[in-house]
């Protein structure tokens, strides 16, 4: 834990997904929040999508931080801004693009959250933090 989702459209076609997932891992280390090792982030492009009605000259890039139950609000707000600041300033925003920068914050069950380590030689125990 936690899990970063960043979903961007296709139409941003300077968007460097891997130096972007580079760029929010490093600032979710930096937070001290969280181990390094339990920092997972995928990006995915949508290449389907509507901003009101029609694609035309407008673009998102959406993070979802996904993390266990029991942080403050203030502490998910800091997120969630850190996460903003750290997309709107690792990139070129096209000047002919319309581009929404959005970022959340979702809780997890603790209680329902499961996860297992295996290989290298070793096997975790099923974690519950």
């Amino acid at each position: 834990m936690p899990n970063l989702t960043l979903e961007y459209t296709a139409n941003l076609s300077d968007f460097d997904a891997v130096k972007n997932l580079a760029s929010l891992n490093q600032y979710l280390i930096e937070t001290g929040l969280f181990k390094e090792i339990e920092i997972k982030s995928r990006a995915i492009a949508l290449h389907d999508f509507r901003i009101g009605g029609s694609a035309q000259n407008s673009a998102f890039v959406h993070a979802t931080l996904s993390i266990l139950r029991g942080r403050s609000v203030e502490t998910r707000r800091e997120l969630s801004e850190g996460l903003l600041q750290t997309l709107a300033s690792h990139n070129d925003w096209s000047a002919t693009i319309s581009t929404q920068l959005r970022t959340e914050i979702r809780e997890i069950d603790q209680d329902t959250y499961c996860g297992l380590t295996v290989g290298s030689a070793h096997i975790a125990n099923t974690i519950r933090s």
